[in-house]
């Protein structure tokens, strides 16, 4: 019989697919039973599961001695813990009353370092979790799902790795094709510009956006001019077509309109130029961009290359 402040423990050897395998290989679905031995040893009962009552104290506890990553088993107090006791408690295996000592104390997972771990007289440097169970087929299964769990999250970083893997080969094929593309806008961006330099006068993006909103007043003042001369025309050639006018008035309304139409063709003249103007200013701003960003992208790319190629 066992005494309620004793826990029976249970060993097991865990030393399976899970633990030997490494990021290099594609995991294997090991299905095999588990070894369990019931150790003759009996452990103290935690001090804080003393007052627990009948039924709701454990009686027995599944050591584990995970190989490997411990990174990958819901380690004592790591960040793994709660989402294991989720995975634990959905199981329709564990009895009512494993689920409600889990949801109780958290199967003691989250308690002090003593209560949590066995050291082994024999190999004292790797100590052992402990899985509390209030029965032994509750412990057999507690260790079941342990190592069921460690098996997901292997899947997942085993699966987020080689997705990782993909998407890095993927970044590297694109680079490698953008490459050329790059080095060729460059080129012809270089080329544009040092043909451009020769019918500007500023030396200097910043000099170019002042060229920009220079021009930009000077077109508006064009659009204003050209409308005002516009509707000066068309009130002279209203004018023009009426039948009861004398010949002085003739002659001063076609010199009118000749004035006006000079002062047309040379509001327009402005307002091609200043638009040929900005265009240009425009275009040097551009392709100052255009030559800094591919630049940057020439002298990055590589760079990147060679840490995806590393990372690979």
């Amino acid at each position: 019989m066992i005494s309620p402040a004793k826990i029976q423990l249970v060993s097991f050897l865990i030393l399976i697919a899970v633990c030997a395998v490494t990021f290099g290989n594609e995991p294997n679905d090991v299905n095999e039973p588990l070894r369990f031995e019931v150790s003759p040893k009996a452990l103290s009962m935690p001090q804080h599961l003393r007052n627990k009552p009948e039924g709701g104290r454990p009686t027995h506890a599944a050591a584990i001695a995970p190989a490997g990553s411990e990174k990958l088993f819901a380690w004592p107090r790591s960040e793994r813990v709660n989402s294991f006791l989720q995975f634990a408690r959905g199981d329709k295996e564990l009895s009512l009353g494993q689920k409600e000592f889990l949801e109780d104390t958290d199967g003691a997972l989250n308690a002090a370092r003593v209560d949590t771990f066995l050291y082994p007289e024999d190999d004292p440097n790797h100590p052992q979790a402990l899985l509390y169970a209030v029965s032994l087929p509750d412990a057999r299964r507690m260790a079941q799902l342990y190592l069921q769990f460690a098996r997901q999250q292997f899947r997942e970083a085993f699966d987020g790795h080689q997705r990782a893997i993909r998407e890095t080969s993927e970044r590297i094929a694109e680079a490698e094709r953008y490459l050329p593309e790059v080095e060729k806008t460059l080129e012809t961006s270089q080329k544009a510009f040092d043909e451009l330099k020769a019918l500007v006068s500023y030396r200097s993006e910043q000099e170019a956006l002042g060229a920009v909103g220079e021009l930009d007043r000077m077109l508006n003042t064009a659009q204003v001019e050209i409308a005002g001369i516009r509707a000066r025309i068309e009130v002279i050639q209203a004018y023009q077509r009426e039948e009861r006018r004398g010949e002085e008035i003739a002659s001063r309304l076609e010199l009118m309109f000749i004035e006006e139409a000079v002062a047309m063709r040379g509001a327009e003249a402005r307002r091609q130029m200043a638009t040929e103007l900005r265009t240009r200013a425009s275009r040097y701003i551009e392709l100052t961009k255009s030559i800094s960003l591919a630049a940057e992208e020439k002298d990055q790319i590589p760079r990147n290359l060679e840490r995806w190629r590393e990372a690979a």
